[in-house]
């Protein structure tokens, strides 16, 4: 699949000895763009997060590949918001994958704050 011209152009701009390899697959990921900062899903979780954990989050595009993330935003014509309560530590997806109870439980208390804000944005 090709690149588009705002990765291209990043690529270009860095080192030849340091630019990585991005390759896209044809059934997930047409584009590396993530959901803007400005988008009302990304404020309203970016103040749940904050009334949840008390300290302003740092936007961060990581995470691995989730295919039917683009189907979703293709048919629906929506950006996706996926909030993690994981940490790097945690391990996950390796034989001694764990998850805190204390990211649990913020969890919890973090998604309905999503959905109140999301609301209260939205109008």
């Amino acid at each position: 699949m090709e690149q588009n011209n705002s990765h291209s152009a990043m690529l270009q701009s860095l080192p030849e000895s340091t630019r990585p390899e991005i390759s896209y697959c044809s059934h997930c990921c047409n584009s590396l763009s993530g959901t803007p900062i400005n988008n009302i899903g990304f404020k309203a979780a970016s103040k749940a997060y904050q009334d949840s954990f008390g300290k302003t989050p740092i936007p961060q595009r990581s995470g691995g590949s989730i295919p039917i993330v683009a189907l979703f935003e293709q048919e629906l014509k929506s950006k996706t918001i996926l909030m993690g309560f994981g940490l790097d530590s945690d391990a996950i997806h390796s034989p001694n994958e764990h998850f805190g109870v204390f990211n649990y439980l913020k969890g919890i208390e973090t998604i309905p704050l999503f959905y109140k804000y999301f609301t209260e944005l939205s109008k």
